[in-house]
């Protein structure tokens, strides 16, 4: 990604398959079974964890409108959050 350029980014796990987007256009994917379970952990963003903290590849950069939905967004719903069409 361009330093100093607003990107959208956005990754999306159902529960079989982790999709990354840019900019609402699919960025790449991998398998990835199992099932999130918030009993007793928070969730970690910016860095590698070793599970119960971050403790390396911190992220250089700003992390703005974070969100977390209960549910796997479609690319329709990506769409209608950057406002526009995939790059």
């Amino acid at each position: 990604m361009p330093a100093n350029v607003w990107t959208h980014v956005a990754i999306v796990w159902d529960g079989a398959t982790v999709t990354y987007y840019i900019n609402a256009g699919q960025a790449g994917s991998h398998a990835l079974v199992g099932d999130i379970s918030a009993a007793g952990s928070a969730p970690f963003v910016g860095c590698g964890t070793d599970g119960s903290q971050c403790v390396s590849n911190w992220f250089d950069g700003g992390i703005d409108e974070l969100v977390i939905y209960p549910y796997a967004l479609t690319a329709t719903d990506l769409l209608g959050i950057v406002g526009g069409v995939p790059a």
